[in-house]
């Protein structure tokens, strides 16, 4: 997978099949950041696989998730690659901040695929953007009720219109086992029919036949009491 090594990755070690690593996002208008990444190479050979969460940095439950997940996967068991960015919004998560960076105010789950003259989140937005969905055939981006929500476990399933897309993407949301799938085609993936503001499921553009999972868990709260 060295087509993810860049002037952008900063690597830090290679052992055993995982590759840990950041997306270093350089200061602009404001300051720079530090988004750890884990990459497994498995055994075999096989397709790119992505999970990122910690968009929001108080949706605690698929932060913790994706940090266990580091902890358990064995790169011996695996086909293929997957990636792993656990915390995508570091100051969210440090400061208690919910839904929005506190750096710059933007949520950073609407504004793919983002720009590097563009504010923290614009710029971690394209970086992540190079370094992790245009090099991955699938991608599951996992939220959870922030501080101020209450949710029902569901995912949601985007129809593109693209057969062979729509139909491995629909495979990922049944297999992730939730009992409620939103389906979505003319709107994005919180019910809004604008198209100014992109969040991972529907960046501006996506690499031919790349297929999303996006899930949400439960009560961020949750985590905390029952973890």
């Amino acid at each position: 997978m060295s087509r993810l090594i860049s002037a952008t990755v900063l690597l830090v070690f290679v052992f055993a099949g995982l590759t840990a690593a950041q997306i270093e996002v350089p200061a602009g208008s404001d300051a720079a950041l530090s988004i750890p990444v884990a990459v497994f190479h498995g055994a075999r050979p096989g397709p790119v696989l992505a999970i990122v969460a910690g968009s929001h940095g108080t949706e605690y439950t698929s932060i913790i998730a994706l940090e266990k997940l580091i902890t358990t996967l064995n790169p011996a068991e695996i086909s293929g690659t997957v990636i792993i960015v656990p915390l995508i919004n570091i100051q969210s998560f440090e400061q208690k901040v919910p839904h929005l960076n506190p750096v710059d105010k933007k949520s950073m789950n609407r504004w793919y695929p983002g720009k590097m003259d563009g504010t923290q989140t614009d710029r971690a937005s394209f970086l992540i953007t190079k370094q992790v969905v245009e090099q991955c055939d699938h991608l599951i981006d996992l939220h959870g009720g922030d501080l101020d929500e209450s949710l029902r476990p569901y995912s949601y399933w985007t129809k593109t219109g693209n057969e062979k897309q729509d139909q491995i993407s629909r495979e990922m949301v049944l297999a992730f086992g939730l009992d409620h799938i939103i389906i979505s085609a003319d709107r994005d993936g919180f019910g809004f029919r604008s198209r100014s503001h992109h969040h991972l499921s529907r960046p501006a553009q996506r690499p031919a036949g790349f297929t999303l999972s996006r899930e949400h868990r439960h009560h961020a709260r949750q985590t905390l009491h029952h973890g």
